[in-house]
């Protein structure tokens, strides 16, 4: 009797897509299942673009030297002193008082003046003033050190001295003197006085 051996199959190796390995198949259904479709990627929502002007328009503007001084002024009308609180300097309400009874002086640490003991004395033996830096007074170091060079002296504004153009001067034309902002920026010797009414020049 004659061997005749078996037809040799050839195996096709299915993909995951394939129809033979999908559940359609390996249940008898004669209507396959179709293959998924891909979702749609969701729209993004696109932000509005934002036109270059309307940012230029956005942007605050600078403030003038002038308006910055105005801005830090007391709300009181004619009151050029600086603000502690609430837009009122200290003489108008702005800040805290000491808590000491009877005084009403402005408290700066600890809720005292610096009169009775809301400040830090220069560590110099002797000296009663109040230390600024490091332990010690504007009179023996204390503060920041002028920006020039070689200059030891102590900074009054814009990190210079008094000598090398720091601080305010006197807003009389020609006067050098240092002014301040409670002499309404004149220094002692042209600050205005109280001019006396024509009445009262008459009758003298």
């Amino acid at each position: 009797m004659a061997f005749h051996p078996a037809p040799a199959f050839h195996h096709t190796p299915s993909t995951p897509g394939s129809p033979k390995l999908s559940l359609s198949f390996i249940l008898g259904d004669s209507h396959p299942l179709t293959p998924p479709v891909a979702s749609r990627p969701r729209a993004s929502k696109l932000e509005p673009t934002q036109h270059p002007v309307a940012k230029e328009r956005k942007r605050k503007r600078k403030m003038t030297p002038a308006e910055k001084r105005a801005a830090r002024q007391c709300c009181v009308e004619g009151c050029t002193n600086y603000t502690i609180d609430r837009g009122l300097c200290f003489r108008h309400g702005g800040g805290k008082s000491c808590s000491m009874p009877g005084c009403t002086a402005s408290a700066k640490h600890r809720g005292l003046c610096w009169k009775h003991g809301g400040s830090t004395l220069c560590t110099v033996e002797g000296c009663t003033r109040g230390a600024k830096s490091r332990g010690l007074c504007w009179s023996h170091g204390g503060g920041t050190k002028c920006s020039v060079t070689n200059c030891q002296k102590t900074t009054i504004s814009k990190g210079l001295c008094w000598t090398h153009g720091g601080g305010k001067r006197c807003a009389f034309d020609g006067c050098k003197r240092p002014a301040s902002q409670s002499k309404q920026n004149f220094c002692t010797k042209h600050q205005p006085k109280k001019i006396k009414s024509i009445t009262t020049l008459y009758t003298q």
